[in-house]
């Protein structure tokens, strides 16, 4: 929780306003940085060290998440992309963003876990794996609040 309200802090703070003015594409493919997360995440459950539901192959879908914004920040550099679509890959990211830390904590070793089946996620308690919460989680959190100010900040005539 102390991360998340750092991120919400630095989000609206004049650091987050200045962020918020750089290239819309910019601020959308910084996103993809989860594509190359999730597919770590999938190798450590293919080592035994994470259970399914962290994975695409269980209820982690964050890839979609890397995967869309490699494609949509892409295609920002060189088209003006309608606000709509991008409001709504980060809403979508965000959700799932949401979602995966909510199967975390339901599968970490702690009276909240639900999901019993395979081994528990240990990756807050081990360096350099604790990095996900407070570097990666922060900067997936921080990201979408920094695109949702920067959409704010365009009048609907920009998207013509």
């Amino acid at each position: 929780m102390p991360t998340a309200l750092v991120g919400v802090a630095v989000a609206f703070s004049p650091v987050g306003r200045a962020l918020a003015g750089l290239p819309l594409a910019l601020l959308v493919v910084s996103q993809a940085f989860r594509l190359p997360l999730e597919i770590w995440l999938h190798a450590l459950h293919d080592a035994g060290s994470l259970p399914v539901q962290m994975t695409w192959s269980g209820l982690n879908f964050d890839v979609t998440t890397g995967a869309s914004a490699l494609a949509l920040g892409l295609a920002a550099l060189r088209w003006r992309l309608p606000r709509g679509v991008v409001l709504a890959c980060n809403v979508a990211g965000l959700g799932l963003l949401v979602a995966v830390v909510a199967i975390a904590v339901l599968s970490a070793p702690t009276p909240l876990r639900r999901f019993m089946d395979g081994p528990a996620v240990l990756l807050p308690y081990n360096a350099p794996y604790n990095l996900i919460i407070s570097v990666h989680v922060w900067t997936a959190l921080v990201g979408h609040l920094i695109v949702f100010r920067a959409l704010a900040r365009r009048r609907p005539q920009d998207d013509a």
